[in-house]
C-alpha cells in the first residue's frame, strides 16, 4: 500500500527511536487490521445500498479516512509487504500474488516495534512466503524450502497464520470437491463434513500449527487468538497484525453472519460480499469495533490505541481507541 507506508510508517519510525533512548516514553498499542479483496464499495459509508458495516461505519464518522490510500500492487502479497516494509515490492521482489518470499534483510515494522520493546503477534492471512520447509500448503504442487519466510522471522513473536487463502467458516474443510475452484459458495457452511481437507494450517511457530478442526466463522476465529494476545500484553505495548481472509474466496458463513440478508435472494456474487463480510463488521457485537472495546480499560503501557483498517485498493481507516466507545 503505498501511500498509505508513506503516512503510517514514518510516524511509527518517528516514535521508535524515542522509546528506545525514553523506555518511559508514551508508546501507543497499534492494531493494523486488513480485508482481503474488499472493495471500495463493500461498506456501508461508501453507500453500499445492502451491506451493513455499522463499525466501520463509525469508524470512518469518528476517525481518520485516507481517501487516497493506495495499494502497491492490485493483488495480495506485494501489497502485504509494502504494508509492512513502507518499500515497493520490486525493493523486495514479491511483484504478484503467490510469488516470492519476504527477504531475510528487510526491516519490517514488527521488527521495529519489536526492538522498541514491544509484543507482536500476528494473526491471519501471511501470504509473504512459506511457513515450512516440509509441508506442503496451499494450492502449490510442491513445497520450495528457498520460499521459506514465516513471520516469526520476521518480527512477530506470536503468530496464528495461515500461508494463503481458507475457507471463511470452518476454514479447515470445504464442501466442494474441486479444491482449485476459484469461486466457492458453500450453501451451508454449518454442515460441512470432514472429508475434504483444506491444505492450509494454522501455524503457531517454527514446526507446529494447530492440528484439530477449527470450527466456526474464520475471522471470529482470528480475532478470538488476537485478543487473547492483547490480553496478555497488559504489561507492555503491542503491535497486534490481523490480517482477515475474508471476503476473499472461498466464501462461506454461517446461520449468524446470513441472519442479517435472510430477505434477500442470495446469489453467487452477491453472497460473496455478503456473507464474506458479514462476520467482519456484524451488526451489534461484531468481531472488529464491537469486541474491540472489550479490551480498552486493561491496565497496559500507556499512550493509548491505534487502530488501522485498510482494503487492497482502497482508503484506510485511522481511529484512535481512546475516544468514546462507538454506538451500534
Amino acid at each position: 500500500m503505498k501511500l498509505a507506508t508513506l503516512l503510517l510508517l514514518p510516524a511509527l519510525a518517528g516514535l521508535v527511536p524515542s522509546a528506545v533512548a525514553d523506555a518511559a516514553a508514551p508508546r501507543p498499542n497499534v492494531i493494523l487490521m486488513m480485508a482481503d479483496d474488499q472493495g471500495w464499495g463493500d461498506v456501508g459509508f461508501n453507500g453500499h445500498p445492502v451491506l451493513k458495516t455499522p463499525h466501520l461505519d463509525t469508524m470512518a464518522r469518528e476517525g481518520v479516512r485516507l481517501e487516497r490510500f493506495y495499494a502497491a500492487v492490485p493483488v495480495c502479497s506485494p501489497t502485504r509487504g509494502s504494508c509492512l516494509t513502507g518499500r515497493h515490492p520490486s525493493r523486495y521482489n514479491i511483484n504478484w500474488a503467490s510469488e516470492g518470499r519476504m527477504p531475510a534483510g528487510e526491516v519490517t515494522l514488527a521488527e521495529a516495534l519489536r526492538d522498541a520493546g514491544y509484543a507482536t503477534g500476528h494473526f491471519g492471512k501471511w501470504h509473504l512466503g512459506q511457513l515450512s520447509r516440509t509441508v506442503r500448503q496451499g494450492r502449490k504442487n510442491k513445497v520450495e524450502a528457498s520460499r521459506y519466510a514465516p513471520p516469526w522471522e520476521h518480527g512477530f513473536t506470536t503468530c496464528f497464520t495461515t500461508e494463503g487463502n481458507v475457507p471463511t467458516f470452518n476454514p479447515y474443510f470445504y464442501t466442494n470437491t474441486a479444491e482449485r475452484v476459484e469461486s466457492i459458495l458453500q450453501q451451508d457452511a454449518e454442515t460441512v463434513g470432514t472429508e475434504h481437507r483444506w491444505a492450509e494450517n494454522y501455524w503457531i511457530g517454527p514446526g507446529r500449527f494447530v492440528d484439530e478442526n477449527l470450527a466456526g466463522d474464520d475471522s471470529q476465529l482470528i480475532m478470538d487468538r488476537a485478543l487473547e494476545f492483547i490480553r496478555g500484553a497488559a504489561d507492555r505495548p503491542f503491535f497486534a497484525c490481523v490480517w482477515f481472509h475474508t471476503p476473499h474466496t472461498p466464501v462461506a458463513a454461517g446461520r449468524e453472519s446470513r441472519r442479517p440478508y435472510a430477505d434477500l435472494e442470495v446469489g453467487q456474487e452477491t453472497g460473496v460480499r455478503l456473507w464474506g463480510l458479514g462476520f467482519v463488521d456484524f451488526p451489534g457485537e461484531g468481531v472488529l469495533l464491537g469486541r474491540f472495546r472489550d479490551v480498552r480499560g486493561l491496565p497496559r503501557a500507556r499512550g493509548g490505541e491505534a487502530m488501522g483498517f485498510c482494503r487492497a485498493l482502497t482508503p484506510a481507516l485511522l481511529y484512535n481507541a481512546a475516544s468514546s466507545p462507538p454506538s451500534t
